[in-house]
Protein backbone atom coordinates (compact mmCIF):
# COMPACT_ATOMS: atom_id res chain seq x y z
CA UNK A 1 0.00 0.00 0.00
CA UNK A 2 1.28 3.38 -0.79
CA UNK A 3 -0.24 7.20 -0.68
CA UNK A 4 1.29 9.96 -2.37
CA UNK A 5 -0.08 13.59 -2.34
CA UNK A 6 -0.17 15.00 -6.02
CA UNK A 7 -1.27 18.63 -5.25
CA UNK A 8 -1.60 20.40 -1.94
CA UNK A 9 -3.11 23.92 -1.06
CA UNK A 10 -2.61 24.89 2.17
CA UNK A 11 -4.56 21.71 4.25
CA UNK A 12 -6.29 20.44 1.30
CA UNK A 13 -4.67 17.58 -0.69
CA UNK A 14 -5.11 15.66 -3.71
CA UNK A 15 -3.67 12.28 -3.21
CA UNK A 16 -3.63 8.58 -5.10
CA UNK A 17 -3.72 5.58 -2.90
CA UNK A 18 -2.76 2.55 -4.58
CA UNK A 19 -2.83 -0.90 -3.11
CA UNK A 20 -3.80 -4.22 -4.77
CA UNK A 21 -3.61 -2.98 -8.11
CA UNK A 22 -5.99 0.12 -7.84
CA UNK A 23 -5.21 3.54 -7.98
CA UNK A 24 -7.49 5.54 -5.88
CA UNK A 25 -7.80 9.29 -5.68
CA UNK A 26 -8.25 10.88 -2.74
CA UNK A 27 -10.45 12.90 -1.19
CA UNK A 28 -12.94 9.99 -1.47
CA UNK A 29 -15.62 7.94 0.75
CA UNK A 30 -15.76 3.98 1.28
CA UNK A 31 -18.54 2.02 0.47
CA UNK A 32 -20.38 1.87 3.57
CA UNK A 33 -22.40 -1.84 4.23
CA UNK A 34 -24.01 -3.83 7.27
CA UNK A 35 -22.85 -7.79 7.22
CA UNK A 36 -21.36 -7.28 4.14
CA UNK A 37 -24.27 -5.70 2.31
CA UNK A 38 -24.77 -2.03 0.97
CA UNK A 39 -28.18 -1.19 2.72
CA UNK A 40 -31.02 -1.51 0.49
CA UNK A 41 -29.11 -2.57 -2.79
CA UNK A 42 -28.24 -5.54 -4.01
CA UNK A 43 -25.34 -6.58 -6.02
CA UNK A 44 -26.78 -6.21 -9.29
CA UNK A 45 -28.29 -2.44 -8.36
CA UNK A 46 -24.84 -1.92 -7.63
CA UNK A 47 -23.19 -2.82 -10.66
CA UNK A 48 -25.94 -1.13 -12.74
CA UNK A 49 -24.64 2.30 -10.85
CA UNK A 50 -21.33 2.34 -12.48
CA UNK A 51 -18.92 4.61 -10.76
CA UNK A 52 -19.26 3.52 -6.95
CA UNK A 53 -16.21 4.31 -4.25
CA UNK A 54 -13.46 1.45 -4.75
CA UNK A 55 -12.78 0.85 -1.11
CA UNK A 56 -15.50 -1.78 0.42
CA UNK A 57 -16.27 -0.70 4.62
CA UNK A 58 -16.96 -3.58 6.64
CA UNK A 59 -17.46 -3.52 10.03
CA UNK A 60 -16.29 -5.54 12.74
CA UNK A 61 -19.37 -5.11 14.77
CA UNK A 62 -21.94 -6.40 11.78
CA UNK A 63 -19.90 -9.01 11.03
CA UNK A 64 -18.02 -11.06 13.42
CA UNK A 65 -21.33 -12.94 14.24
CA UNK A 66 -22.84 -13.11 10.76
CA UNK A 67 -20.74 -14.54 8.63
CA UNK A 68 -18.70 -14.41 11.04
CA UNK A 69 -15.15 -16.42 11.08
CA UNK A 70 -16.22 -19.72 11.23
CA UNK A 71 -18.24 -19.68 8.03
CA UNK A 72 -15.57 -18.29 5.66
CA UNK A 73 -12.95 -20.71 7.25
CA UNK A 74 -15.41 -23.72 6.31
CA UNK A 75 -16.00 -22.23 3.18
CA UNK A 76 -13.45 -22.16 -0.07
CA UNK A 77 -13.14 -18.91 -0.13
CA UNK A 78 -9.88 -17.30 0.39
CA UNK A 79 -10.95 -14.76 3.17
CA UNK A 80 -14.56 -12.23 3.66
CA UNK A 81 -13.69 -11.09 -0.32
CA UNK A 82 -14.76 -13.84 -2.24
CA UNK A 83 -17.55 -15.17 0.01
CA UNK A 84 -18.90 -12.07 -0.53
CA UNK A 85 -18.19 -11.64 -4.33
CA UNK A 86 -16.62 -8.18 -3.62
CA UNK A 87 -13.75 -9.42 -5.82
CA UNK A 88 -13.34 -5.70 -7.85
CA UNK A 89 -13.05 -4.05 -4.07
CA UNK A 90 -10.47 -3.07 -1.67
CA UNK A 91 -11.81 -3.87 1.76
CA UNK A 92 -11.25 -2.18 4.84
CA UNK A 93 -12.61 -3.86 8.03
CA UNK A 94 -13.33 -0.64 10.63
CA UNK A 95 -14.47 -1.90 14.73
CA UNK A 96 -17.56 -0.71 14.94
CA UNK A 97 -19.80 0.45 12.38
CA UNK A 98 -19.65 4.45 11.85
CA UNK A 99 -23.70 4.34 10.96
CA UNK A 100 -24.43 3.54 15.11
CA UNK A 101 -23.33 5.31 17.98
CA UNK A 102 -20.79 3.98 19.72
CA UNK A 103 -21.84 2.73 23.02
CA UNK A 104 -19.61 3.73 25.94
CA UNK A 105 -18.27 1.93 29.37
CA UNK A 106 -17.77 -1.24 27.87
CA UNK A 107 -14.54 -1.80 26.74
CA UNK A 108 -11.71 -3.28 29.54
CA UNK A 109 -7.99 -3.37 29.34
CA UNK A 110 -8.02 -6.19 27.08
CA UNK A 111 -10.78 -6.03 24.89
CA UNK A 112 -13.06 -3.62 22.95
CA UNK A 113 -16.91 -4.44 23.22
CA UNK A 114 -18.89 -4.73 20.09
CA UNK A 115 -22.64 -4.97 19.44
CA UNK A 116 -23.99 -7.24 17.38
CA UNK A 117 -27.69 -8.72 16.57
CA UNK A 118 -26.83 -11.21 19.46
CA UNK A 119 -25.73 -8.91 22.32
CA UNK A 120 -22.46 -7.56 23.39
CA UNK A 121 -19.02 -9.39 22.31
CA UNK A 122 -15.94 -8.70 23.64
CA UNK A 123 -12.75 -8.63 21.04
CA UNK A 124 -9.55 -9.02 22.49
CA UNK A 125 -6.15 -9.25 20.45
CA UNK A 126 -6.10 -13.14 19.56
CA UNK A 127 -9.78 -13.30 18.41
CA UNK A 128 -8.92 -9.78 16.25
CA UNK A 129 -5.84 -12.25 14.72
CA UNK A 130 -8.84 -14.38 13.95
CA UNK A 131 -10.90 -12.29 12.16
CA UNK A 132 -8.01 -10.81 10.31
CA UNK A 133 -6.50 -14.39 9.26
CA UNK A 134 -9.99 -15.26 8.32
CA UNK A 135 -11.78 -12.03 6.38
CA UNK A 136 -8.21 -11.04 5.12
CA UNK A 137 -8.93 -7.34 4.38
CA UNK A 138 -6.78 -5.38 2.64
CA UNK A 139 -7.12 -2.77 5.31
CA UNK A 140 -7.67 -2.56 8.95
CA UNK A 141 -8.16 -0.57 11.72
CA UNK A 142 -5.98 -1.49 14.51
CA UNK A 143 -8.20 -2.13 18.00
CA UNK A 144 -9.10 0.45 19.76
CA UNK A 145 -10.87 2.36 23.29
CA UNK A 146 -13.09 4.90 21.04
CA UNK A 147 -15.05 6.97 23.41
CA UNK A 148 -17.52 10.06 22.62
CA UNK A 149 -16.33 13.47 21.41
CA UNK A 150 -17.77 15.20 24.71
CA UNK A 151 -18.14 14.81 27.98
CA UNK A 152 -15.63 12.63 28.55
CA UNK A 153 -12.99 13.44 31.91
CA UNK A 154 -9.20 14.00 31.57
CA UNK A 155 -8.27 10.88 33.12
CA UNK A 156 -10.57 8.61 30.49
CA UNK A 157 -9.46 10.76 27.86
CA UNK A 158 -6.07 9.81 28.92
CA UNK A 159 -6.81 5.77 29.53
CA UNK A 160 -8.35 5.62 26.04
CA UNK A 161 -5.17 6.74 24.07
CA UNK A 162 -2.98 4.35 26.68
CA UNK A 163 -5.40 1.50 25.72
CA UNK A 164 -5.06 2.40 21.91
CA UNK A 165 -1.51 2.39 21.93
CA UNK A 166 -1.15 -0.67 23.72
CA UNK A 167 -3.64 -2.45 21.04
CA UNK A 168 -1.42 -1.16 18.29
CA UNK A 169 1.62 -2.39 19.63
CA UNK A 170 0.04 -5.84 21.00
CA UNK A 171 -1.37 -5.99 17.04
CA UNK A 172 1.62 -5.39 15.56
CA UNK A 173 3.81 -7.73 17.59
CA UNK A 174 0.88 -10.56 16.31
CA UNK A 175 1.45 -9.70 13.01
CA UNK A 176 4.92 -9.64 12.51
CA UNK A 177 4.58 -12.99 14.03
CA UNK A 178 2.04 -14.34 11.66
CA UNK A 179 2.76 -15.01 8.20
CA UNK A 180 -0.29 -14.93 6.89
CA UNK A 181 -0.86 -11.42 8.31
CA UNK A 182 2.49 -9.74 6.57
CA UNK A 183 0.44 -8.45 3.99
CA UNK A 184 -2.40 -6.57 6.21
CA UNK A 185 -2.56 -2.93 6.16
CA UNK A 186 -3.00 -1.93 10.00
CA UNK A 187 -3.80 1.16 10.52
CA UNK A 188 -3.25 3.28 13.68
CA UNK A 189 -6.17 4.92 15.53
CA UNK A 190 -6.18 8.43 16.67
CA UNK A 191 -7.52 8.93 19.73
CA UNK A 192 -8.14 11.68 22.56
CA UNK A 193 -11.97 12.80 22.09
CA UNK A 194 -12.12 16.65 23.16
CA UNK A 195 -8.83 17.04 24.56
CA UNK A 196 -6.09 18.80 22.38
CA UNK A 197 -2.79 17.25 24.53
CA UNK A 198 -4.24 13.88 24.58
CA UNK A 199 -5.02 14.12 20.87
CA UNK A 200 -1.78 15.61 19.75
CA UNK A 201 0.36 12.86 21.99
CA UNK A 202 -2.07 9.72 20.38
CA UNK A 203 -0.93 11.15 16.84
CA UNK A 204 2.74 11.63 17.74
CA UNK A 205 2.91 8.64 19.30
CA UNK A 206 0.66 6.54 16.98
CA UNK A 207 3.18 8.24 13.97
CA UNK A 208 6.36 6.96 15.04
CA UNK A 209 4.79 3.03 14.68
CA UNK A 210 4.64 1.30 11.83
CA UNK A 211 1.78 1.82 10.04
CA UNK A 212 1.01 2.58 6.62
CA UNK A 213 -1.99 4.94 7.56
CA UNK A 214 -4.47 6.47 10.09
CA UNK A 215 -8.02 6.35 11.35
CA UNK A 216 -9.16 9.95 13.11
CA UNK A 217 -11.96 8.25 15.49
CA UNK A 218 -13.64 9.94 18.30
CA UNK A 219 -14.88 13.44 16.04
CA UNK A 220 -18.28 14.52 16.10
CA UNK A 221 -19.60 18.01 14.82
CA UNK A 222 -21.51 18.28 18.02
CA UNK A 223 -18.60 19.60 19.75
CA UNK A 224 -17.75 23.50 19.20
CA UNK A 225 -14.26 23.02 18.02
CA UNK A 226 -14.23 19.81 16.25
CA UNK A 227 -12.56 21.91 13.39
CA UNK A 228 -9.29 23.30 14.99
CA UNK A 229 -9.22 20.36 16.97
CA UNK A 230 -8.66 18.04 13.50
CA UNK A 231 -6.69 20.56 12.34
CA UNK A 232 -4.32 20.59 15.37
CA UNK A 233 -4.13 16.90 15.15
CA UNK A 234 -3.38 16.36 11.59
CA UNK A 235 -0.17 18.68 12.16
CA UNK A 236 2.00 15.80 13.89
CA UNK A 237 0.73 13.51 11.25
CA UNK A 238 3.09 12.71 8.34
CA UNK A 239 2.24 13.79 5.13
CA UNK A 240 2.45 10.32 3.17
CA UNK A 241 -0.32 8.23 4.69
CA UNK A 242 -3.39 8.50 4.16
CA UNK A 243 -5.78 9.79 6.90
CA UNK A 244 -9.65 8.32 7.08
CA UNK A 245 -12.21 9.68 9.33
CA UNK A 246 -15.24 8.32 11.12
CA UNK A 247 -18.07 9.65 11.89
CA UNK A 248 -17.86 13.01 9.87
CA UNK A 249 -20.18 12.69 6.76
CA UNK A 250 -22.79 15.43 5.94
CA UNK A 251 -21.18 17.71 3.00
CA UNK A 252 -20.21 20.71 5.38
CA UNK A 253 -18.56 18.57 7.67
CA UNK A 254 -16.68 16.66 4.47
CA UNK A 255 -15.62 20.28 3.26
CA UNK A 256 -14.17 21.64 6.67
CA UNK A 257 -12.44 17.91 6.78
CA UNK A 258 -11.17 18.10 3.34
CA UNK A 259 -10.21 22.00 4.57
CA UNK A 260 -7.97 20.36 7.34
CA UNK A 261 -6.58 17.75 5.15
CA UNK A 262 -8.27 14.53 5.63
CA UNK A 263 -8.78 11.77 2.98
CA UNK A 264 -10.80 9.30 3.23
CA UNK A 265 -14.49 9.15 4.85
CA UNK A 266 -16.72 6.95 5.31
CA UNK A 267 -20.21 7.02 3.20
CA UNK A 268 -23.06 6.38 6.04
CA UNK A 269 -24.60 9.53 5.65
CA UNK A 270 -26.54 9.00 2.51
CA UNK A 271 -27.75 5.65 3.81
CA UNK A 272 -29.12 7.48 6.94
CA UNK A 273 -30.64 10.34 5.09
CA UNK A 274 -32.17 7.18 2.80
CA UNK A 275 -33.55 5.73 5.67
CA UNK A 276 -35.28 8.78 7.04
CA UNK A 277 -37.13 9.43 3.78
CA UNK A 278 -35.54 12.08 1.80
CA UNK A 279 -33.12 13.06 -0.68
CA UNK A 280 -29.26 13.88 -1.40
CA UNK A 281 -29.28 17.46 -2.92
CA UNK A 282 -26.01 19.25 -2.11
CA UNK A 283 -25.35 22.30 -4.16
CA UNK A 284 -22.25 22.67 -5.86
CA UNK A 285 -21.36 24.14 -9.42
CA UNK A 286 -22.57 21.36 -11.56
CA UNK A 287 -21.13 23.51 -14.30
CA UNK A 288 -17.84 22.30 -14.99
CA UNK A 289 -18.65 18.31 -14.35
CA UNK A 290 -21.64 17.08 -15.66
CA UNK A 291 -21.44 13.75 -15.58
CA UNK A 292 -22.71 11.03 -17.93
CA UNK A 293 -26.02 9.03 -17.71
CA UNK A 294 -24.94 6.03 -15.68
CA UNK A 295 -27.93 4.13 -17.58
CA UNK A 296 -29.09 4.22 -21.04
CA UNK A 297 -32.44 5.35 -21.62
CA UNK A 298 -34.89 4.17 -23.73
CA UNK A 299 -36.73 6.47 -26.35
CA UNK A 300 -40.00 7.51 -24.25
CA UNK A 301 -37.98 7.77 -21.21
CA UNK A 302 -35.96 10.07 -23.28
CA UNK A 303 -39.09 12.12 -23.90
CA UNK A 304 -40.61 11.80 -20.23
CA UNK A 305 -36.77 13.46 -19.09
CA UNK A 306 -37.48 16.50 -20.97
CA UNK A 307 -41.06 17.06 -20.15
CA UNK A 308 -39.56 16.50 -16.57
CA UNK A 309 -36.69 18.75 -16.90
CA UNK A 310 -38.97 21.90 -18.23
CA UNK A 311 -41.40 21.49 -15.10
CA UNK A 312 -37.61 21.10 -13.42
CA UNK A 313 -36.95 24.75 -14.38
CA UNK A 314 -40.66 25.89 -13.49
CA UNK A 315 -40.17 24.79 -10.05
CA UNK A 316 -37.00 25.44 -9.08
CA UNK A 317 -37.76 28.65 -6.96
CA UNK A 318 -40.17 26.44 -4.47
CA UNK A 319 -38.13 23.44 -4.67
CA UNK A 320 -35.15 25.53 -2.85
CA UNK A 321 -37.59 26.79 -0.15
CA UNK A 322 -38.94 23.38 0.10
CA UNK A 323 -35.20 21.65 1.42
CA UNK A 324 -35.48 24.14 4.43
CA UNK A 325 -38.39 23.08 5.89
CA UNK A 326 -37.90 19.44 6.98
CA UNK A 327 -40.73 17.78 8.74
CA UNK A 328 -39.14 15.25 11.74
CA UNK A 329 -35.66 16.60 11.41
CA UNK A 330 -33.34 16.83 8.89
CA UNK A 331 -30.59 19.15 7.03
CA UNK A 332 -30.56 22.20 4.27
CA UNK A 333 -29.16 18.98 1.92
CA UNK A 334 -32.29 17.41 1.82
CA UNK A 335 -35.54 16.73 0.49
CA UNK A 336 -38.09 15.05 3.03
CA UNK A 337 -40.36 13.32 0.71
CA UNK A 338 -42.54 12.09 3.58
CA UNK A 339 -44.06 15.46 2.94
CA UNK A 340 -47.27 15.68 1.64
CA UNK A 341 -46.15 18.89 -0.57
CA UNK A 342 -44.78 16.32 -3.00
CA UNK A 343 -47.56 14.03 -3.27
CA UNK A 344 -48.72 16.24 -6.48
CA UNK A 345 -44.42 16.98 -7.56
CA UNK A 346 -43.76 15.06 -10.57
CA UNK A 347 -40.19 16.84 -10.62
CA UNK A 348 -36.91 14.61 -10.35
CA UNK A 349 -35.73 14.26 -7.16
CA UNK A 350 -32.83 16.67 -7.82
CA UNK A 351 -33.02 19.08 -11.17
CA UNK A 352 -29.42 18.19 -13.29
CA UNK A 353 -28.84 14.24 -11.72
CA UNK A 354 -28.64 11.68 -13.89
CA UNK A 355 -28.66 8.62 -11.27
CA UNK A 356 -31.28 5.51 -12.30
CA UNK A 357 -34.17 7.17 -9.87
CA UNK A 358 -34.31 11.10 -10.87
CA UNK A 359 -33.59 10.40 -14.84
CA UNK A 360 -36.93 7.56 -13.96
CA UNK A 361 -38.77 8.86 -10.99
CA UNK A 362 -40.31 12.08 -9.71
CA UNK A 363 -40.75 13.02 -6.23
CA UNK A 364 -44.63 12.36 -6.25
CA UNK A 365 -43.83 8.63 -6.94
CA UNK A 366 -41.15 8.26 -4.13
CA UNK A 367 -43.49 10.28 -1.79
CA UNK A 368 -46.04 7.34 -2.84
CA UNK A 369 -43.62 4.40 -1.96
CA UNK A 370 -42.72 5.65 1.27
CA UNK A 371 -46.59 6.57 2.32
CA UNK A 372 -47.24 2.98 1.48
CA UNK A 373 -44.04 1.86 3.46
CA UNK A 374 -43.03 0.12 0.13
CA UNK A 375 -39.39 -1.34 0.18
CA UNK A 376 -38.76 0.17 -3.28
CA UNK A 377 -38.54 3.63 -1.25
CA UNK A 378 -35.66 2.51 0.65
CA UNK A 379 -33.86 1.69 -2.44
CA UNK A 380 -34.30 4.85 -4.90
CA UNK A 381 -33.30 7.02 -1.99
CA UNK A 382 -30.56 4.76 -1.78
CA UNK A 383 -29.53 4.82 -5.03
CA UNK A 384 -29.96 8.97 -5.85
CA UNK A 385 -27.88 9.56 -2.28
CA UNK A 386 -24.87 7.35 -3.25
CA UNK A 387 -24.65 8.90 -6.43
CA UNK A 388 -25.24 12.11 -4.89
CA UNK A 389 -22.47 11.84 -2.39
CA UNK A 390 -19.90 10.14 -4.67
CA UNK A 391 -20.61 13.34 -7.82
CA UNK A 392 -19.93 15.55 -4.75
CA UNK A 393 -16.30 14.03 -3.93
CA UNK A 394 -15.92 14.02 -7.65
CA UNK A 395 -16.54 18.02 -7.47
CA UNK A 396 -13.91 18.09 -4.41
CA UNK A 397 -11.14 16.13 -5.97
CA UNK A 398 -11.25 18.27 -9.01
CA UNK A 399 -11.07 21.28 -7.58
CA UNK A 400 -8.22 20.64 -5.61
CA UNK A 401 -6.92 19.05 -8.84
CA UNK A 402 -7.28 22.39 -10.64
CA UNK A 403 -6.68 24.52 -7.71
CA UNK A 404 -9.66 26.41 -7.22
CA UNK A 405 -10.93 24.61 -3.51
CA UNK A 406 -11.55 28.20 -2.02
CA UNK A 407 -13.95 28.96 -5.13
CA UNK A 408 -15.35 25.16 -4.79
CA UNK A 409 -16.02 26.03 -0.58
CA UNK A 410 -17.50 29.44 -1.53
CA UNK A 411 -20.18 28.19 -4.11
CA UNK A 412 -21.16 25.34 -1.69
CA UNK A 413 -21.21 27.75 1.65
CA UNK A 414 -23.13 30.50 -0.30
CA UNK A 415 -25.81 27.84 -2.08
CA UNK A 416 -26.56 26.63 1.06
CA UNK A 417 -26.05 29.36 3.51
CA UNK A 418 -24.16 27.94 6.10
Amino acid sequence: MKFSVRQKSRGTRFGVLNIENHEIQTPCCSLYSRGGVVPHLTTDVLDSMGSVPSIFHLSLQTTIDQPGIETINQSNYNGIKPFLGLEGFITYLSIQDPGQEVRQGYNEEKSVSVWTPGGRKKVDVNQFKAVLESFKPNMAECLCDTIPASGQTEKRIRKSVDRTLKFLDQCIEEREKTKSLISCNLLGVIEGSSSETQRIRSAKETSQRPVPGFVLEGFNSSVYNWCSLLQKTLEFLPDDKPRLIHGIGSPEEVVLAVECGVDIFDSSYPCQVAERGCALDIKWSRKRFKPELTYLPSTSERLEGELKNSEDSLNELSTSSHQKEIVGGGTSFEINLNHTRYSSDFTSLVSGCTCYCCTNHTRAYVHHLLVTKEMLSKVLLMIHNLYEYCQFFTGIRLSIEEDNFEEFKRNFTESHLL
